[in-house]
């Protein structure tokens, strides 16, 4: 009977880590937009109760917008459930500068709720073309990628945090590429590591789900430090089109 050797992990375990992550994903995914859920329907429950609140289509309004964003919230645990069982990826063509915007719309209640940076789209010179990917890994990655680096940003030297978002293409891919001017990354070599995290409370799993993600898409993560003070992380997606 032959045995392991090394350190190699086994197939068994490999995929009980692969489980792990996506576990661990749906506690780091689900925890804003739960709460954000909570405040919203708490909010708006003690504007009826107070009646500053009775006029019947604003509430209709508000119940939408709470509605919408557990759906959202069903999306995303449907889509990490199919990756749990190896499903592929639903890949579709999306406009990247598109999405960008969206999400930071998505964001920015939250982040000036909390004084947070709020990311700014910078539209690119000409167009950079559509991307294959698909669309909640890609949300859910970029998301995370901006909430990270808006928190970055408060801790840098500048006076004022920047969060900006940029684009390029090459023939193979579509690089949307977030920049902040926070301290940078401490290491580049264990920053998409499982369990590494330069939080206080943080769960070492946004880097390292994003990179899965990204691959399970076809494309890659990357990830530098600026010349100056700051951080920064693409998303390379394939570019529509391409084989």
């Amino acid at each position: 009977m032959s045995e392991e050797t090394g350190d190699s992990p086994t197939s068994d375990e490999t995929e009980l880590n692969q489980l792990g992550l996506v576990g661990l994903g749906l506690i780091h995914e689900m925890g804003n937009p739960i709460t954000a859920t909570l405040l919203g329907l708490e909010l708006l429950r003690e504007q009826v109760e107070t009646g500053s609140l009775n006029d019947p289509e604003a509430i209709a309004q508000q119940l939408n917008r709470q509605i919408t964003r557990v759906r959202h919230m069903a999306a995303v645990v449907s889509r990490f459930r199919q990756w749990m069982h190896k499903e592929d990826p639903f890949i579709e063509v999306i406009d990247p500068e598109k999405v960008a915007n969206t999400i930071v719309r998505m964001l920015r209640a939250s982040l000036d709720a909390t004084g947070k940076t709020v990311p700014v789209v910078v539209a690119p010179p000409i167009p950079v073309g559509m991307i294959k990917a698909d669309q909640i890994f890609l949300e859910r990655s970029l998301t995370c990628v901006l909430m990270n680096a808006s928190e970055a940003a408060a801790l840098g030297k500048a006076p004022r945090g920047d969060v900006r978002i940029s684009f390029w293409n090459d023939d193979s891919f579509v690089g949307v590429v977030v920049d902040d001017n926070g301290p940078g990354f401490e290491s580049l070599e264990t920053a998409t590591l499982l369990g590494e995290s330069t939080k206080k409370d943080g769960m070492g799993v946004g880097l390292a789900l994003v990179r899965q993600m990204l691959e399970a898409m076809g494309g890659k993560l990357h990830l530098s430090n600026r010349a100056t003070d700051g951080a920064c992380v693409t998303l390379m997606l394939p570019r529509a089109g391409k084989s």
